[in-house]
């Protein structure tokens, strides 16, 4: 994810999910915006909701898995197809759905759990007036034009003894739909779990998002509007709006630089202007020239003097904070309420005992369990509202992940519950969570 996201994307994209009434929410959720790019990409956008089964543990790690298989597939395989216009998208995304079903059945195997653990999925790619649309299972896809909201999935009903929809996982040989839709400039693509879909009608999500001023308002007050009209699962919505114009494609892809590439054997050259032509100096009385003298030795004095003592006090400064550890913190010597906290809006600051409103999400390292369950109910009491609960796939020790720019939210969770983690900057899992902070407990005492 680009550290640096314009006003356009923020506006035209969204993305929310919560755990509604569930103790741990199972749904996995990402999207991400090509389309301001330079040189203009082949593909604009790729988004995907994802819908867990086979109870609390296992439906939470296949959707989170399915969700981040599907972007790294496509991360690794899209440069060629950028490349390349003549090569298929459709044939791109049968390969890497493909990759993400035989992704999960080798994890349901591992813990002997086949034909139980599994997601849906549906993901959307765009192109330049194309929409392709890869859908398994019961999450949702939408357009809106205009006035006109349209339904561009086929919910699969329950198959086989599981009573579940059709999902990822259930065997090697697996049915999924792929459509291909026109969309123009101003069109919305909406993607919905079924906690959403089932307490929302259509024409409440068309309002939502024709009336909303960004994107990411409007999936947030639909995710609201599910959860106070009684939704008792996990709720999840992501969004995007077409953009009125994506660039220029002056020179082919395969003759382009990247804008921002330099070249480490190459200075690079900067055009040198032709010096205008010199004027001859105007004459200065003698004792002009020996008063302008005097001023300017007076001048280098002063910066003298003020150099002196501002290296002093940097100097003081620098000594008084040597022993600070960059990658870890610990907290047990400190007084947990004396702390501030960067609220939602980046530099703003907030006291312990206000509202903490940023997402977090808590995960029980590999073979733990309870632990994040017990720090969502610590949290919660010193005014956190956005916390979910899960289980980690890979990782034993704890470890905070955080999206870029969101490191002083990672520490001001750890400090919170009391605990030193080991921070990363990962916004890949920080968005497969939906979340500004992933933090993994291996132990927690509360």
């Amino acid at each position: 994810m680009n550290s640096e996201i314009s006003l356009d994307e923020l506006k035209r994209v969204g993305l929310r999910s919560t755990s509604g009434s569930q103790p741990i929410n199972q749904d996995g959720a990402y999207i991400r915006d090509y389309a301001g790019k330079i040189p203009k990409p082949r593909y604009l956008c790729l988004g995907a909701v994802a819908d867990g089964t086979g109870g609390q543990q296992l439906g939470d790690i296949a959707s989170t898995t399915a969700i981040q298989t599907l972007f790294g597939q496509f991360g690794s395989k899209k440069s060629n197809y950028e490349m390349d216009p003549s090569m298929d998208t459709a044939e791109l995304l049968r390969e890497i759905i493909s990759q993400v079903n035989t992704r999960i059945l080798e994890l349901a195997r591992q813990k002997n759990q086949l034909q139980k653990m599994g997601t849906t999925l549906t993901a959307f790619l765009a192109e330049e007036g194309t929409l392709y649309l890869i859908h398994v299972g019961n999450s949702r896809a939408y357009l809106i034009r205009g006035g006109t909201i349209t339904l561009l999935t086929k919910d699969h009903p329950p198959e086989g003894n599981t009573g579940n929809t059709r999902f990822l996982g259930m065997s090697q040989a697996m049915e999924v739909d792929l459509l291909k839709v026109g969309i123009v400039p101003g069109d919305i693509i909406f993607l919905c779990t079924d906690g959403l879909y089932g307490f929302v009608s259509d024409q409440e999500i068309l309002s939502s998002l024709n009336a909303a001023q960004d994107m990411q308002s409007a999936c947030r007050e639909l995710v609201r509007l599910a959860v106070r009209k009684g939704s008792n699962d996990n709720v999840t919505a992501i969004s995007w709006m077409v953009p009125a114009s994506v660039g220029t494609r002056e020179t082919p892809l395969k003759e382009r630089t990247p804008a921002t590439a330099v070249s480490p054997d190459i200075t690079p050259q900067v055009p040198q202007e032709k010096p205008a032509p010199r004027r001859a100096a105007p004459s200065i009385p003698t004792h002009r020239r020996k008063a302008k003298k005097l001023l300017v030795a007076m001048i280098l004095v002063c910066v003298a003097v003020s150099g002196f003592f501002l290296g002093w006090w940097i100097a003081g400064l620098l000594e008084g904070n040597k022993g600070e550890k960059s990658e870890e913190v610990s907290i047990e010597q400190q007084n947990p309420t004396e702390q501030e906290s960067v609220g939602e809006q980046g530099g703003m600051t907030a006291t312990a005992s206000e509202r903490i409103t940023f997402p977090v999400t808590l995960l029980n390292a590999k073979g733990k369990s309870g632990l994040a369950e017990e720090a969502k109910r610590k949290l919660e009491s010193r005014g956190y509202s956005n916390v979910t609960c899960g289980n980690a796939i890979h990782d034993t020790q704890s470890i905070a992940y955080y999206q870029t720019g969101c490191r002083d939210k990672a520490i001001k969770v750890a400090q919170d519950l009391g605990i030193t983690a080991r921070y990363e900057e990962n916004p890949s899992i920080a968005s497969a969570r939906s979340s500004d902070v992933v933090l993994v407990l291996d132990n927690f005492v509360p």
